[in-house]
């Protein structure tokens, strides 16, 4: 039996190897490795935790991309890219190419590449525009971020065209975003379909994106989310830019967002507010509101310092816990964050930052008002390969 094995490892190796000789194949990723020091303090009650954690300068991750010259200007290629945690060696939600698994054809026309891959405001993959452009570090805070974000999407197709005079136009539609847990009929209204379209104007050292979002979800029957459910069809329209002046480079970003799960460093806080339990069924019909940030990077002492800071203002909509009716919460998030990055070579930095977040959420007699504020430090490496 372990012959076998040897002798199908080896096979396995042996068409790898044949593959990269016939083509452009890059094996690439990021081991991100650091330490978390954490203070979270709710309606005064305080707790305190320190461990090691993957991924806060940038998250961990491997991936194969490679392509081939069909001639006369067209080109096929592909991308294949898995997240994990560095600390325990785990994937990230179980699935070998959760962040990204394409493949693309490309030429005069532009690009057209179909798998699954990341919206436009996902802060994920080779299509995320609008935090690329407009976060000062392209939204991979360590969980304390203020913005309105979209996900990674299965069964999508994306369209980009050339660039005009500066100018880039991106579409996308997926025809079902979720095959795991969503086991119903692709590209009909049982299942979650997203859909967005961007434009994008790159000029010296400007760069700019305005940027549309839609999800619409499933309606023929609750979209269960741990023990969560929203049935409102969600949208988030995105405003932000960059300009880099040589010695800054400044950011801002404006949103609108509707039916969205969460904002902030993270929404799980609505459930106390709501008096949820971990495994009560929690219905809402997602946050309505706006966001906004600014920050800034320069470089300093070798390295790169940045910083930004984040407001967000924005309420639950028709929320019931285990069918009883509750009052809308509004709710705000305040954070700022801090980072100074230190190249040790081409291949591998090492990063120290600070972060704080605020998030208080109100409403009338059966709501329970919360204020969370976690203030945290951390220091890691991060190598590149």
């Amino acid at each position: 039996m372990q012959f076998t094995k040897t002798l199908a490892a080896t096979a396995a190796l042996l068409t790898v190897a044949g593959a990269a000789a016939a083509a452009d194949v890059t094996l690439y990723g990021i081991v991100d490795e650091g330490l978390l020091y954490k203070h979270t303090r709710t309606n005064g009650v305080s707790s305190n935790s320190f461990s090691m954690e993957s991924g806060l300068f940038a998250p961990s991750r491997w991936g194969m991309k490679g392509n081939e010259e069909l001639g006369n200007g067209l080109k096929v290629g592909f991308k294949l890219e898995s997240g994990f945690s560095a600390d325990t060696g785990k994937l990230v939600n179980d699935r070998l190419f959760h962040r990204e698994s394409a493949l693309t054809v490309s030429g005069g026309f532009g690009t057209l590449a179909a798998g699954r891959m990341g919206g436009v405001g996902s802060n994920s993959g080779t299509y995320d525009i609008v935090y690329a452009m407009s976060e000062v570090s392209d939204g991979s805070w360590s969980n304390v971020s203020g913005m309105f974000m979209s996900d990674r999407y299965d069964n999508m197709l994306t369209y980009q065209s050339p660039k005009f005079a500066g100018l880039q136009a991106t579409v996308q539609y997926s025809f079902k975003g979720d095959d795991v847990n969503d086991k119903n009929t692709e590209g009909t209204s049982k299942v979650d379909r997203y859909y967005s379209g961007a434009l994008s104007y790159e000029n010296g050292g400007l760069q700019a994106v305005v940027a549309y979002e839609y999800l619409n979800r499933g309606n023929d029957k609750e979209q269960d989310k741990g023990s969560k459910s929203i049935r409102r069809n969600a949208q988030i329209v995105s405003l932000g830019g960059s300009y880099d002046f040589g010695v800054a480079k400044v950011f801002g970003l404006a949103q609108y967002a509707d039916g969205v799960e969460h904002f902030g460093f993270r929404q799980i806080n609505l459930r106390d507010a709501l008096g949820a339990t971990t495994t009560s069924l929690m219905n809402y019909d997602g946050f309505k509101g706006w966001a906004a940030h600014l920050g800034a990077s320069a470089p300093l002492c070798g390295g790169t310092i940045l910083g930004g800071v984040y407001y967000a203002d924005a309420e639950s909509q028709k929320a019931t816990v285990e069918h009883v009716a509750k009052d809308d919460v509004d709710a705000k998030f305040v954070g700022v964050n801090l980072q100074y990055n230190y190249p040790l070579s081409k291949r591998t930095h090492v990063y120290v930052g600070a972060s704080y977040g605020q998030t208080k959420f109100k409403g009338s007699a059966n709501i329970t008002a919360q204020k969370t504020e976690v203030s945290q430090g951390y220091v890691g490496m991060a190598h590149f390969f």
